[in-house]
């Protein structure tokens, strides 16, 4: 279905791109929590 929306309608693509930019900075700064914490239990 999102694939369907992408290609025919360019309003959906520019929302999914930003969409995906902010997922990609949350699960990077969730990433980095993540291992800083694992760190602290290891380390």
């Amino acid at each position: 279905m999102a694939g369907k929306l992408r290609s025919t309608d360019p309003a959906p693509l520019g929302l999914t791109a930003n969409i995906d930019a902010k997922t990609r900075i949350f699960y990077a700064t969730y990433c980095r929590a993540t291992l800083t914490s694992i760190e602290r239990l290891w380390g």
